[in-house]
């Protein structure tokens, strides 16, 4: 059987039909199956982390002695609230978690506490500026936490 340039036009829409049938199914057994998947949403992909932010907050989780953090950066000021594993001593990781960011990200000003209270004001505000609208006094607020981690740094000295 020779082939002639009618039969190749011919053979090649037949193949090409047959590739577009072949993909069609393909993604359809395919999202058949994520579909039976239950469907999750990592918290992370809500919100727009600065890489900055990541990467301090990868430096904080290092050091011994850290539960967890969280990191606000706001211009030049680095906040930092962690919890503090039990039988560790607070003011020396606290020292450790600042040389460490100082470390890793120089020309900042870090801030660190490990008072619960300023933890949980840090973390109501990091919730707020990952959000679709951060606070418009974003820099008003980490002034005052700034504040407050340095009264209660002196309070034991008064």
């Amino acid at each position: 059987m020779a082939f002639t340039k009618m039969n190749i036009n011919r053979l090649g829409i037949i193949m090409l039909a047959v590739l577009i049938i072949l993909s069609g199914t393909g993604c359809t057994a395919k999202k058949s199956a994520n579909s039976a998947k239950p469907k999750t949403k990592s918290v992370q992909n809500k919100k727009a982390i600065n890489p900055v932010t990541k990467k301090i907050s990868d430096e904080v989780l290092k050091v011994k002695g850290v539960s967890k953090a969280t990191v606000l950066v706001h211009n030049k000021d680095v906040v930092v609230g962690i919890d503090v594993k039990k039988g560790e001593p607070a003011t020396s990781v606290e020292e450790n978690v600042r040389y460490r960011v100082e470390g890793s990200k120089p020309g900042y000003f870090v801030h660190v506490t490990s008072d619960k209270k300023i933890h949980e004001r840090i973390k109501k505000l990091n919730t707020k500026t990952t959000g679709k609208n951060p606070v418009k006094t974003l820099g008003n607020d980490v002034g005052v936490i700034i504040q407050d981690i340095g009264k209660t740094i002196r309070a034991p000295f008064q």
